[in-house]
């Protein structure tokens, strides 16, 4: 649920911004165009550059570290 709640809001976005939906929603997946440096276009993913990994985020210290560091 919350991957389409994504790819809607991807597209609300775009098109209040650029006039025009990217049409994540329709296609059920995140791949937009986007253009390298170098001027040559490329598919890439939105939504994974802007959220951390779960395994990034979800990281926890054990409960004895963190009141060491609070003493």
């Amino acid at each position: 649920m919350r991957l389409y709640l994504n790819y809607y809001t991807i597209d609300l976005f775009s098109k209040l911004l650029y006039g025009h939906m990217l049409d994540c929603l329709e296609r059920g997946n995140d791949l937009v165009d986007a253009e390298t440096p170098e001027g040559k276009l490329d598919k890439v993913r939105f939504i994974e550059p802007l959220a951390p990994s779960n395994k990034e985020s979800l990281q926890l210290e054990p409960i004895q570290e963190v009141r060491g560091r609070l003493r």
